[in-house]
């Protein structure tokens, strides 16, 4: 039962003390072609290069090779194209073990990249030194800090290596996901090779219609005058906006894969359904997104164009100005990378356009108090230090197979050469494969922080067996982030419950007359040691004991978890909460739950609601009518409590709402149809109202039901997936 909520203490959230106990999952959207404008505008700019590739560029390339035949290019291209293909196997067979090595060894692997960037910072300042003993010093500061951060981070290594073995085990489980990549790897390339031809076949034109075009070229310079100038920057925008495009489609597809992996047991189809989602009702979301990035990204090009063009002139001033420019847009691109790379992970989970998908992850770690914690992940350095270890091995088997070539092979090169290209093309080919795979672990790695922040108890539910690494890893490395995710009965944070008075402390910081009477009884008992010697209470250590011995020695036991390990305060909800369901189910059998934080506001609006609607004409409630599901309206007898003792039905009517169905949830039974609501023109608040009432009860009759697990001694019982599928 629901009384009134408790008022909280004056100056509550002033003084940093956790939010109530709720989840901030949003509600999914109607699916719709979100920034349609963008989609259109992109899908255009396609048309219009693949146009000029396939007729001025395509045109070009084939007088140019009836011009100047070559049967020796034609057979090193084939050659060098055969031997890429080759060192692409291996690399993707390498990121593949390397992806099982780090699920195995992340905590090992974040070490290492740690200490391996100490030593390259010890190895060039050796090398340095030789060169330029400041530059040698320069280096050697840069190890000194390195080692400072390694030790500054040390307790944190754990607690990023169960993320990133939890976003390896995430992937693993859908392998399709790492086909696509390698797919959307040559979808790059054919954009690359179609936008070069488009390129080349617009510079034809310019060429054609310049009559000095060849005293221009003499000069070093471009023809077309300005007019090719202001392409060349749409043309830049051109081939930025596709690779982020394609890119960005990647991310928001392992977004939606991670996500439905998170919130349920089985996701079969979860690769195609996010894939499919990125390219209908996302696809504009990530052509703006993109466009952003793009534009930066064409105006940094062309200033450090500028740039390097200065200082071949001697012009310092120009140089300085377009160093100081370069810089600016170096820092609001990283901004808006950032930005979007979060927007995007919000994009792939719900399919919002792209600024509420920003607005709403923004909103979403401020109000958890998160960012903190997202800063200080050390993942990146142990995926980009592997994907370098990754071409070195591609890169000394592109060595052995230049050592061991055909003498045909290198007739027309330097034994030299022939080795540096080969070993170049086995490192850029075995780093590339790998940073790809290393992008789609940091999208997962976004994603499970995203969905630990909005609901971890649905992940409790879908795969117990990694949800209780995880928590342990929260509980012990950010106890305070966790109390925000799951909130705090007693306002309490863990800090403040470390060591021998944490009873005391309790009592005094306790912010409820309930929760201060309830550790105030806890000091005043008596608890044992394993041999039976009594020992103090707040600072002895108490064996656990059976439920038989009765509810009074069970909380005496429970200073045990109170005193010497505080940190369980901050574990879901505290321990006092859940003995106090026990004594009340057990001694009393009901009891009155207060301070649960739902808004009085709330819960007279929807009282409000439900009697505007039971007062409507019976032609209008019809209109909301229960369907086979039982989500809407049940008109009076139509329910019966118990058909074997009753002639009519309940004298009763009823409205019922669920929680929406996700995507791949719509084929199973319960979960093939909507929610009913009433005419929006007759209720025109009703849906907003019910469906923001039911979310909040959802949430608190969850914890509730958690609460009475853990008080009975059955902690995981309501773990099993599909337990509150409805």
């Amino acid at each position: 039962m629901l009384g009134k909520p408790e008022p909280a203490p004056p100056g509550n959230h002033r003084h940093g003390s956790p939010p109530p106990v709720h989840s901030m999952r949003l509600e999914k959207p109607a699916p719709k072609c979100n920034d349609a404008f963008f989609a259109i505008l992109f899908v255009g700019h396609l048309v219009a290069i693949a146009y000029f590739a396939f007729t001025s560029g395509l045109d070009y390339l084939k007088h140019f090779e009836s011009e100047h035949p070559s049967q020796a290019a034609h057979k090193s291209f084939t050659m060098v194209l055969g031997v890429s293909g080759g060192l692409i196997g291996f690399a993707v067979v390498f990121s593949a073990l390397w992806i099982q090595v780090l699920m195995a060894c992340a905590e090992n692997m974040i070490r290492f990249a740690l200490w391996m960037n100490v030593g390259m910072m010890f190895g060039f300042a050796i090398m340095s030194m030789f060169v330029n003993p400041f530059m040698g010093l320069f280096f050697l500061l840069g190890a000194a800090i390195n080692i400072c951060y390694i030790n500054a981070v040390q307790n944190r290594i754990a607690f990023a290596s169960a993320h990133l073995k939890l976003a390896c085990v995430a992937l693993s489980n859908h392998k399709s996901i790492f086909a696509l990549a390698l797919l959307f790897i040559f979808v790059q390339v054919a954009w690359l090779v179609t936008w070069s031809l488009s390129a080349v076949g617009v510079y034809q034109l310019f060429r054609s219609a310049d009559p000095s075009c060849e005293q221009e070229e003499s000069r070093g310079e471009l023809c077309g005058g300005a007019g090719f100038n202001v392409t060349i920057f749409f043309l830049l925008v051109s081939v930025y906006w596709g690779q982020q495009v394609i890119q960005n489609v990647m991310t928001c597809t392992v977004a939606g894969t991670v996500a439905t992996w998170w919130y349920n047991a089985r996701t079969e189809s979860a690769v195609a359904g996010s894939l499919y989602r990125s390219l209908t009702s996302s696809f504009g979301s990530i052509c703006f997104g993109s466009l952003i990035v793009a534009v930066l990204q064409a105006l940094r090009t062309i200033v450090r164009t500028i740039k390097n063009k200065a200082a071949e002139d001697d012009n310092v001033a120009l140089a300085c100005v377009a160093c100081l420019a370069e810089c600016i847009l170096n820092c609001i691109e990283s901004l808006v990378e950032y930005f979007n790379m979060w927007a995007y992970t919000y994009v792939g989970i719900y399919g919002f356009d792209f600024r509420s998908a920003g607005k709403a992850v923004m909103q979403l770690f401020d109000s958890r108090g998160w960012t903190a914690v997202i800063n200080d992940d050390l993942s990146s350095t142990a995926l980009s230090i592997g994907a370098f270890g990754v071409g070195v091995l591609t890169g000394v088997i592109g060595l052995v197979v230049a050592k061991f070539a055909p003498v045909d092979w290198t007739k027309n090169t330097t034994g030299i050469s022939f080795v540096v290209i080969f070993g170049g093309l086995g490192f850029i080919a075995g780093f590339s494969m790998a940073m790809i795979l290393a992008n789609l672990v940091i999208t997962a790695l976004h994603t499970i922080f995203v969905c630990f922040a909005e609901d971890p108890v649905s992940f409790q539910r879908s795969h117990p067996e990694h949800y209780n690494e995880l928590i342990l890893t929260w509980r012990h490395f950010q106890p305070d982030a966790l109390v925000a995710a799951y909130g705090s009965a007693s306002g309490v944070t863990a800090a403040q419950l470390q060591g021998a008075d944490a009873v005391t402390n309790a009592i005094k910081l306790c912010q409820y007359p309930a929760c201060q009477a309830f550790f105030a009884s806890l000091a005043s008992l008596k608890c044992t040691d394993a041999a039976g010697n009594p020992v103090s209470g707040a600072s002895g250590v108490c064996s656990a004991l059976p439920k038989s011995t009765g509810v009074s020695t069970f909380l005496a036991s429970a200073l045990t978890r109170v005193g010497s390990c505080g940190r369980y305060m901050s574990y879901h909800i505290p321990i006092f909460v859940d003995l106090i369901y026990l004594k009340a189910c057990m001694d009393v059998g009901f009891f009155y739950l207060e301070g649960h934080r739902i808004p009085i506001a709330l819960q007279n609006a929807v009282y409000e609601q439900m009697k505007q609607f039971f007062h409507l004409p019976e032609t209008e409630k019809r209109k909301a009518s229960a369907d086979k599901n039982m989500r809407g309206w049940a008109p009076m007898y139509e329910e019966t409590l118990d058909p074997a003792h009753q002639s009519k039905g309940d004298t009763k009517e009823a409205y019922h709402v669920c929680r929406p169905s996700l995507p791949d949830e719509v084929h199973l039974p319960l979960h093939d149809t909507d929610n009913v609501f009433p005419d929006a023109h007759t209720l025109p608040q009703f849906k907003a109202v019910t469906t923001a009432y039911f979310n909040a009860m959802s949430a608190l009759g969850l914890h509730v039901a958690h609460l009475f697990a853990d008080a009975a001694g059955s902690p995981g019982y309501f773990n099993a997936p599909g337990m509150f599928d409805r």
